[in-house]
């Protein structure tokens, strides 16, 4: 948890409390696992822990109306593109986290989760996977101070992946 100051008076002198801040993440993960049992689980466990979650894809259907489109993945229009990936990269600046779901049973391509990684890498936020892969990347990662668990039930226990 971060920490705020507040001052509070106390019978004429004057002491620091400090208040909790909540901590905020974004959850990276497939367009495809949007309604996913699992993605509700994850942001349960991450509120139970403090921390306040940003899913990307909250809110891209009325930015979709606002480019007059409804089907949007995996081809949508330039400018929706671009607009959805201002949006998600400023939504990642804005936290202290980023949580990438990467699960093996969902089909699908990860390109977007791929790439939020590596932002989240390069802008120094704190990083959590959860993946049954072995992906050189999430090596690459994990020896960063990255953590990586093997499932939700692993991320819910912070019982982190062991990696020859």
């Amino acid at each position: 948890m971060i920490s705020t100051v507040e001052v509070v008076p106390l019978e004429g002198t004057m002491y620091k409390k400090s208040k909790p801040k909540r901590m905020k993440a974004y959850l990276a993960h497939s367009w495809r696992s949007r309604h996913h049992p699992d993605k509700y689980r994850i942001i349960s466990i991450l509120n139970e822990r403090g921390v306040d979650v940003i899913d990307p894809f909250e809110g891209e259907d009325k930015l979709c109306r606002e480019f007059g489109e409804e089907n949007y993945y995996p081809n949508c229009k330039f400018d929706l593109g671009r607009s959805m990936w201002r949006k998600d990269l400023q939504q990642i600046d804005s936290c202290d986290m980023l949580v990438a779901w990467v699960p093996n049973h969902i089909d699908g391509r990860f390109i977007g989760t791929s790439f939020e990684l590596g932002y989240a890498y390069i802008k120094r936020k704190f990083i959590q996977i959860i993946s049954p892969l072995r992906h050189p990347a999430f090596a690459f990662l994990k020896k960063k101070k990255a953590q990586v668990f093997e499932s939700v039930d692993d991320f819910e226990k912070l019982k982190e992946m062991w990696w020859e």
